[in-house]
């Protein structure tokens, strides 16, 4: 169990084009506002011709995408807790796998993050 999820993680991480907004970026200020908004680091999702992350998260009836990495403390908040992530997978004709964005919670895919997916305590 605990391969098939580190795996999954490693897919959405290196072929997602998950682009993590961080200190050096162009964005700065707004987000810094964003994550505030939110209780946790948001992540950019680029997508590509097939999958387009939504403009708005919350309008779609997504959660906005966590940067585990950048987000230190447990988040928290309605949208940490109870609103899934967007995710868009398909199959190239090659048999690649492409798959943006993670179909979990952000406090979930935070969790997970932290117990390497086994529920325990590390």
């Amino acid at each position: 169990m605990v391969k098939t999820l580190t795996w999954s993680i490693v897919i959405v991480c290196c072929l997602s084009g998950v682009v993590f907004a961080g200190d050096r970026s162009s964005y700065g200020r707004k987000q810094a506002r964003r994550d505030a908004a939110v209780g946790y680091r948001v992540a950019v999702i680029v997508g590509d011709e097939r999958c387009r992350p939504p403009k708005d998260y919350n309008a779609a009836g997504y959660a906005r995408p966590i940067d585990v990495l950048g987000t230190p403390n447990e988040p928290t908040g309605y949208e940490a807790e109870h609103m899934k992530q967007w995710s868009c997978s398909y199959q190239r004709p090659d048999g690649t796998i492409v798959n943006f964005g993670s179909s979990f919670t952000p406090l979930e895919q935070w969790r997970h993050s932290r117990t390497g997916g086994d529920g325990g305590v590390q």
